[in-house]
Parts: C-alpha cells; sequence; structure tokens
C-alpha cells in the first residue's frame, strides 16, 4: 500500500469508515467540546482552541481556566491520555467535521512540524483527511459531493482511501470507476484488492435498496434473512450509531433484541455474539 491509513482503520475503527475510535473515555470528552465548538454563545468560546491542542499533541498547555469554562474537570486534559495518538485523531477529525472558515484554514495552514511528534503517522494521516471532510462539508448537495469525492480518490494522500470509502457508504454506482482505480493503485496485485471491491459492492448494493438510507442498512440487520458477513453487520450497525437518530438506534435496538431471542447455544446466536457485543460496547451520544 502506498498509505498507513488502512492500517490506521483496521486498529482504530471497525467497519464504519472514518471516525476513529469512538467510545474510549477521551475521545467522548473531545466529542463533548467538539458539541460545544459548533455553537457561538460565550460558554462555547475556547472550544476549538482546545481541539486544535489535543490534536497537535499539546493538550499540557492548556489552562485549567479553560478547562473549567468548558465543564471539564481542572487539570483533566493534563492527564497523559490526551496525548496518544488515537485520541488526537479524534481531535482532528472532530475539527474536520466542523467545517467552519476558521476549522479549515487552521487545518490547511497545519504543518506536521507544528505538532509534537506521532512516531505511529496516524495523526498526520489524519490531517489529510480532515482537510477534506471539511472542504467536503462544505459542499451544498449531495451530487457536488459525489463529484468532490471522486476528484479526491485521485489524491496523492491519505485522503484517497477516505474518499474510496465515503463513496462505498454513499451507495454512489456510478462512482465504481474511480473506485476500482483508487484501489488497484493502492492493491496492486494483491488478493486485498478483491477483497476491497467485494466489501464496497456490497455496501453499495444494501444503500441501493431503499431511497431512505436508514430503512436500506437496517435491512441488513435481521436474524432472518439479513447478512451473514460479519465486516458488513459491523459497518452496519455503525452507520445506523453514526445518525444519531432515535428512529436509527430504535432499528440497532431492536436488531439486539433479536440476537437476545435465538436460542441459547444455537450457531446463530454463536455467530452473531461480536455484534451483540459491538452493539452493548457502542458509546453514548454525546449531548446536543
Amino acid at each position: 500500500m502506498r498509505y498507513t491509513f488502512a492500517a490506521m482503520v483496521a486498529a482504530a475503527t471497525i467497519c464504519s469508515g472514518t471516525t476513529p475510535l469512538p467510545g474510549t473515555p477521551e475521545c467522548m470528552i473531545v466529542d463533548r467540546v467538539a458539541a460545544l465548538a459548533g455553537r457561538t454563545d460565550p460558554g462555547a468560546a475556547g472550544a476549538l482552541e482546545v481541539l486544535k491542542r489535543i490534536g497537535e499533541g499539546r493538550a499540557m498547555d492548556l489552562s485549567p481556566d479553560t478547562e473549567s469554562r468548558l465543564g471539564l474537570e481542572p487539570g483533566r486534559l493534563h492527564q497523559a491520555a490526551f496525548r496518544i495518538h488515537e485520541v488526537r485523531v479524534c481531535a482532528i477529525h472532530r475539527i474536520g467535521a466542523l467545517a467552519g472558515d476558521e476549522a479549515l484554514n487552521y487545518l490547511k495552514n497545519l504543518k506536521q512540524s507544528d505538532m509534537e511528534p506521532d512516531q505511529t503517522g496516524y495523526v498526520w494521516t489524519a490531517v489529510q483527511i480532515a482537510v477534506r471532510e471539511a472542504e467536503l462539508n462544505r459542499l451544498p448537495n449531495e451530487a457536488s459531493r459525489v463529484l468532490f469525492l471522486e476528484d479526491v480518490t485521485k489524491d496523492r494522500s491519505a485522503a484517497a482511501w477516505w474518499a474510496v470509502q465515503e463513496l462505498c457508504n454513499r451507495g454512489s454506482v456510478p462512482s465504481l470507476g474511480y473506485i476500482r482505480e483508487s484501489l488497484a493503485r493502492d492493491y496492486a496485485g494483491s488478493p486485498e484488492y478483491d477483497r476491497q471491491m467485494k466489501f464496497c459492492e456490497a455496501r453499495i448494493s444494501i444503500i441501493q435498496r431503499d431511497p431512505n438510507r436508514l430503512k436500506a442498512i437496517a435491512s441488513v440487520l435481521t436474524v432472518a434473512g439479513g447478512s451473514t458477513d460479519q465486516q458488513v453487520l459491523g459497518w452496519a450497525i455503525n452507520q445506523l450509531h453514526d445518525m444519531d437518530s432515535p428512529a436509527a438506534d430504535a432499528e440497532i435496538n431492536r436488531y439486539a433484541r433479536e440476537i437476545d431471542g435465538l436460542p441459547a447455544g444455537s450457531p446463530m446466536k454463536a455467530s452473531l455474539g461480536w455484534q451483540r457485543l459491538q452493539i452493548r460496547n457502542l458509546p453514548a451520544h454525546p449531548p446536543k
């Protein structure tokens, strides 16, 4: 492969494609700060700066007053856990999701030398992707977003892999040529190319089932005739959770009840044990 992002995703996410390490206590705090950074009231002042310092690996520079103003325990962000690469990736991802002028300009001007060293390379990979994510989130409609993502698949950076995953998750049939070309560059001569294409085509097929995205994805999650592909099931659960809506959460809970209702010791219940554990460990949605 050209880039390490696929390895990062395997280590730091489960199937959803773009969102790193949900559920760790530190990333949940990052989510809380990010929710404040999207507001303009005085109580949210400094939230974006907190995300920047965490992403840079410089959370130790934040004052206790800043933490208190954002409702955090003084000294909480000084803990070593806020300097590990997984949490720094969470912060960079959240900055990209904000998509405002200040966030985008910060990411565009950020240099690797501006940040504390990261031997894994994951944090700088996250910056490359976050720039593109911020640009994507500023576009006015789905058609323009798909065109943008197709263009990003040609990038000579980790953002190309991210764009491929976004197009697959969007169910974009016309983008299959771009997806194939990008994956062929990454996995030339490797069996991984076929595995990646199979997973992508499965996602596209699912999204195409129903114009209602929630219904399309939820159709996979049933013990009676649903998918048995572990990767697809994990993806579907995460996609619904990322919607952060009562209707999507209801579908996840319905699937959990179906699994729980299977006979004890049955092969089906055993095979879905990982999905049941995944549902049980889904992080709480940040307050709105």
